[in-house]
């Protein structure tokens, strides 16, 4: 941990896929709500993403670990998480 304190955590979606496509714009795919259903237990999803949103106006470490918690309470993880550099913007974009 490099001691700068983690930036504040906003929403996160669940979905199938997310894209980023050429026109700089972002396609969220098959977005699940409050429930994931599955076939059967166990089970396996192909894929699985996640789009956390984090409130990063101040300094944040460039690094993290993200663990998931399942419903019986066993903890899964941790995984790596490496955050994006921020985009400057310049004005009229």
């Amino acid at each position: 941990m490099t001691g700068k304190p983690l930036p504040r955590f906003k929403y996160g979606l669940v979905c199938d896929d997310i894209r980023e496509e050429k026109s700089n714009k972002t396609l969220i795919v098959g977005l699940y709500g409050s429930k994931i259903i599955v076939p059967g237990i166990p089970g396996i999803m192909p894929k699985l993403c996640f789009r956390l949103c984090f409130d990063a106006t101040g300094a944040y470490p460039e690094n993290f670990e993200l663990m998931l918690k399942r419903p019986d309470g066993k903890v899964e993880g941790p995984f790596p998480v490496k955050t994006p550099a921020l985009r400057t913007r310049t004005r009229g974009t």
